[in-house]
């Protein structure tokens, strides 16, 4: 089975996030995105963005219509923390345990 992961550029086009010196959030997370497709899909992976006019609301959505069950892929969502938050989060799905093995596998690999 072909891993799959579904990966959010964190803001959609209307919405820039953080205004930085280095541009706009927005613009940021799309740069990150699609170098991490690149790397994935290198890795052979296969890699769905998640569309950038979709809000959060319309962004879970649409990966939901994909992802039927939790074993389905991985999501991730990229945000650059701003206003004093530093480091990285991971979530998993309440009350199952593989989701949390899983984010925590995420963030311990990450960090």
């Amino acid at each position: 089975m072909q891993k799959v992961i579904f990966i959010n550029a964190g803001h959609h086009l209307t919405d820039s996030g953080k205004i930085t010196p280095y541009g706009n959030e927005s613009e940021i997370n799309r740069l990150i995105r699609d170098e991490l497709i690149f790397e994935l899909v290198r890795q052979e992976f296969e890699v769905y963005a998640v569309p950038d006019a979709l809000d959060l609301k319309k962004s879970v959505e649409w990966v939901n219509e994909r992802a039927k069950t939790l074993d389905s892929g991985l999501a991730i969502d990229i945000h650059c923390n701003c206003c004093g938050n530093t480091g990285a989060e991971s979530y998993y799905a309440a009350h199952s345990v593989k989701s949390r093995e899983l984010a925590v596998k995420l963030i311990n690999a990450y960090c």
